[in-house]
């Protein structure tokens, strides 16, 4: 399960609106997550949540990962995130948090 809790650093992300919607996000003690929270166009916005996918533990691995995900390769979802149960540093680019329930 992703870490909560802990500031996590921003490595990668696109598809910014109001936050950062697709991001890969690493953690030194776990490795390196996904939070997929991109346009959805039943609802013709933005989704109200991440989904969360694992990325892998080493660089090369999490970025094939982002690449995959980012061209519709599903993995398997971890966990899922409301956007608003996520901070990010005021720059909103260079780290996030779960924030703990």
């Amino acid at each position: 399960m992703m870490p909560t809790g802990v500031w996590l650093e921003i490595v990668s992300y696109r598809s910014f609106w109001d936050v950062p919607r697709f991001i890969l996000a690493a953690d030194p003690s776990s490795g390196f997550w996904i939070l997929d929270g991109g346009f959805d166009p039943a609802q013709d916005e933005y989704s109200d949540r991440y989904r969360i996918f694992f990325a892998g533990t080493g660089w090369e691995q999490a970025r094939a990962a982002f690449e995959a995900q980012a061209s519709g390769d599903i993995r398997e979802v971890i966990g899922i995130v409301p956007v608003t149960g996520v901070e990010f540093d005021s720059t909103k680019r260079q780290e996030l948090r779960i924030k703990p329930t």
